[in-house]
C-alpha cells in the first residue's frame, strides 16, 4: 500500500463545483440585497412610528409570497437558493429600516458602538494591526471588522464612522448567506434555508455583526471540516483552515469556547475514521493553515503578552446578563425557539448513534458546558474575571436550535409517507410552507425584539411617554447628537447628553498642538470621529491589557491634585507611559474631571496650558505648552 503523504490530503477527490442552489443564492443576494436597502432608504418611513415598525413586516410578506409562488410553479433546486437571496435581502432591509434617518449604526457611542467607531477611525489612518489608543502596542480586540471598515474609508474618502451602519447591514446579510453555503454542503438544500438563521436564536444584534457572522458559520464549518455526513468528503483543509483562520481576527470567542468540545470531537472522529492517518493529517493541516492565516493578529499579541506587563481588565465588566443568562441553558427569545432548543437537546441524546450530526454536536456542547463550569468558578472567586462567560448562552442556544431543526427534519423524513397518505396535501405546498414558517419563527423575534426601535411606535398616540429612554440599540442610534452638535434627521424626543467633538477638534488645532497629540479625554466619543492617541481610555473595561489601565490611573491620581500650572504641565510631559499633550475635561464641582479625579482649575488655566473653556456643557480643552 502506498504511504500516505500530505499531498494526498491536499489533493481534491473531485472538482469542487458549486451547486445550482449555491450559485442562485449568491447571485440573487448580490442583486436583491442592495435593491432592498435602497428601497428602504428611499421610502424613509420614520422608524419611531408604528408605520416604520410595520414596514419590514410588509416586505417579508411580499418577498415570501413571491418566493412561494415561484416554488409552486418551478420545481428546481435553484429556487431554494433564490429564496435564500430573498431572505438575505429581507435581513438587510430589516436591519436598515430601524436606523433610517440617522447616520449612526446600532448602539450608543458611549458603549461598544463608540469603541468600534474609534477602531475604524484609527484604521482609516493605517493598515498596521496595532492598538488605536497606543499604536506602539499590538491590537487586542479582534481587528478584522474595524480594519476592513477603516481601509474602505481610506480608499473612498468617507469618514469611517459613517460606514459602520452599512457595514452592520452587510455583515448581517452575509452571515445568513455564508451559513447557507456551508449548511447546504451537509444537509438537503431546503433544510439549509432555516439552518442559515440558527444563529439568530443566540445572537442577532447588528451592533455585533462580526460576532453574528462568526457564530453563523461556526457550527457548519466545524461539521463540514471534522464530522461531515457519511459518504461526504470533508471540507478541503486549505479552505477550512482559511475559514477558521479568518474567524480568529473576526471574532474568536466562539472558537475558543469550543476548544474542549473540538478536542472531544476530533478524538471521536479519529477512532471512527476508516483511514486514521489521513484524518489526522487533514486535521493537522487545517490547524496549521488557520494558525498561519491568523498569525498577523495573534503573533504580535502573544509576543506582547509574554514579553510585557499586562493588567487584564476587559473581562471585569459585570453585566446583568452574567447572572440572568447563566441560570438557564437556553436563551428565550420566543416560546417556539425555547421549545426548539429543548427539542434539540433531546434529539442529540436520542439520536446519538443514528444521526450523523448528533454525536458531534453533543460533544461540542459538552465541551462548552465543561468550560462554562470552569469559568463560573473563576468568576465567582477573586476579582471576578468573567473571561468569555457572557458568550456561552449565545453559542449553546445556536447549537441546540440547529440540533432542533435537524431533529425535526429526521422526524419529518420518517413520518412523511404517513402524513401524505393521511392528508393528501401536495408536497410542493407543505414543504415550502414549512420552511417559510420555520424561517419566520427565527426572523420575527430577531426583528421585533432586537432590531426595531423600542418602545414601538414611540411617536404615535399609544400612551408611551415621549421622555422615555430607548429600549433598543436602534433607538440609541437616534438619540445621539451628530459630531457638529446638531440632531439627526430622525431624532429621539429626548437626546442623550451631547459632546462637542468638532468644537474640541477645532480648539486643539487653534492651540497649536503637535501632530497626533496624545489626549486624555473624559468622553470616549472624541475618538469616534477623529483619531488621536489616547493616553488612558475613560472606560476601564475597554482597555488593552498591555495598556496597564490600573497602573496608569493610579499614577494619574497622584498628579490630579497638583495646583501649580507649570508643575502639572511638567509632570504630564514626563509620565512613565509617555507624555500627555491635551486634556479634554468637563467642569465639575471641584474642578475639571476625568472620571472621579478632579484637576485644579487654576493649574489648567495657568501658564502651563493653552485653555479653551467656553465649549458647550462645561467641556474644556487644555493643550500643554
Amino acid at each position: 500500500m502506498r504511504a500516505l503523504s500530505t499531498l494526498d490530503v491536499l489533493r481534491p477527490t473531485r472538482p469542487a463545483r458549486p451547486s445550482g442552489a449555491a450559485l442562485a443564492a449568491v447571485v440573487s443576494a448580490a442583486v436583491l440585497a442592495p435593491v432592498a436597502v435602497l428601497v428602504v432608504r428611499h421610502r424613509a418611513v420614520d422608524p419611531l412610528t408604528s408605520q416604520g415598525v410595520a414596514a419590514p413586516v410588509a416586505y417579508a410578506f411580499l418577498l415570501g409570497a413571491a418566493v412561494l409562488a415561484l416554488g409552486w410553479w418551478v420545481r428546481r433546486s435553484w429556487v431554494a437558493g433564490a429564496s435564500v437571496g430573498a431572505l438575505v435581502a429581507w435581513v438587510c432591509a430589516a436591519v436598515q429600516a430601524p436606523v433610517v434617518g440617522t447616520p449612526y449604526g446600532y448602539g450608543s457611542l458611549s458603549g461598544d458602538a463608540g469603541r468600534m467607531s474609534a477602531l475604524a477611525t484609527y484604521f482609516a489612518t493605517t493598515a498596521r494591526p496595532s492598538d488605536n489608543a497606543d499604536p506602539g502596542l499590538p491590537v487586542e480586540y479582534p481587528p478584522l471588522y474595524p480594519m476592513v471598515t477603516g481601509r474602505i474609508a481610506a480608499l473612498t474618502g468617507k469618514q469611517a464612522w459613517l460606514l459602520l451602519q452599512p457595514m452592520q447591514v452587510l455583515l448581517m446579510g452575509l452571515a445568513v448567506l455564508l451559513a447557507f453555503l456551508l449548511w447546504q454542503r451537509l444537509v438537503p438544500t431546503l433544510l439549509a434555508v432555516p439552518l442559515s438563521l440558527a444563529a439568530f436564536a443566540g445572537l442577532a444584534e447588528p451592533s455585533k455583526g462580526n460576532e453574528v457572522l462568526a457564530l453563523s458559520v461556526f457550527l457548519p464549518l466545524v461539521l463540514a471540516t471534522f464530522a461531515p455526513p457519511p459518504g461526504r468528503r470533508p471540507l478541503h483543509p486549505l479552505l477550512a483552515g482559511l475559514g477558521f483562520g479568518l474567524m480568529v481576527p473576526l471574532y474568536p470567542n466562539f472558537l475558543i469556547l469550543g476548544l474542549i468540545g473540538l478536542g472531544l470531537l476530533l478524538v471521536a472522529g479519529w477512532f471512527r475514521a476508516p483511514d486514521r492517518p489521513r484524518y489526522l493529517v487533514h486535521a493537522a493541516v487545517t490547524v496549521v493553515v488557520a494558525a498561519v492565516v491568523a498569525s498577523w493578529y495573534l503573533g504580535p499579541l502573544v509576543v506582547g503578552y509574554v514579553g510585557g506587563d499586562t493588567e487584564v481588565v476587559a473581562d471585569l465588566f459585570r453585566s446583568g446578563a452574567l447572572a440572568n443568562d447563566q441560570f438557564v441553558l437556553f436563551l428565550s427569545r420566543s416560546t417556539f425557539l425555547s421549545l426548539l432548543q429543548v427539542a434539540g437537546l433531546g434529539a442529540i441524546l436520542l439520536l446519538w448513534r443514528s444521526a450523523w450530526w448528533a454525536a458531534p454536536l453533543g460533544q461540542l456542547a459538552a465541551g462548552i458546558l465543561a468550560l462554562k463550569g470552569l469559568m463560573l468558578l473563576r468568576y465567582s472567586s477573586g476579582p471576578g474575571h468573567s473571561f468569555m462567560l457572557l458568550y456561552t448562552p449565545y453559542v449553546l442556544s445556536t447549537l441546540f436550535a440547529a440540533a432542533g431543526l435537524l431533529g425535526l427534519a429526521e422526524v419529518a423524513t420518517r413520518a412523511w409517507p404517513r402524513v401524505v397518505g393521511w392528508t393528501r396535501t401536495p408536497r410542493r405546498l407543505v414543504v415550502p410552507g414549512a420552511v417559510a414558517a420555520l424561517c419566520g419563527m427565527f426572523m420575527a423575534p430577531a426583528y421585533m425584539d432586537g432590531w426595531s426601535v423600542e418602545p414601538h411606535g414611540l411617536l404615535d398616540t399609544n400612551g408611551v411617554p415621549r421622555t422615555s429612554t430607548p429600549e433598543s440599540l436602534s433607538g440609541w442610534a437616534h438619540a445621539e447628537y451628530l459630531p457638529t452638535g446638531r440632531e439627526p434627521r430622525v431624532a429621539w424626543p429626548t437626546m442623550t447628553p451631547g459632546f462637542p467633538s468638532r468644537a474640541v477638534d477645532a480648539a486643539i488645532a487653534r492651540a497649536g498642538a503637535p501632530a497626533h497629540p496624545v489626549v486624555l479625554s473624559g468622553d470616549q466619543r472624541l475618538f469616534s470621529f477623529t483619531w488621536y492617541p489616547n493616553w488612558l481610555p475613560p472606560r476601564r473595561e475597554s482597555s488593552n491589557a498591555l495598556t496597564r489601565w490600573d497602573t496608569r490611573f493610579a499614577w494619574l491620581r497622584t498628579v490630579a491634585g497638583t495646583t501649580g500650572s507649570t508643575e502639572l504641565a511638567a509632570r504630564l510631559a514626563d509620565t512613565p507611559f509617555g507624555p500627555v499633550d491635551v486634556l479634554v475635561l468637563q467642569r465639575g464641582e471641584r474642578g475639571y474631571r476625568f472620571r472621579d479625579l478632579a484637576f485644579s482649575e487654576a493649574a489648567l488655566t495657568g501658564a502651563g496650558f493653552t485653555a479653551t473653556t467656553d465649549l458647550p456643557d462645561g467641556w474644556a480643552v487644555f493643550v500643554r505648552r
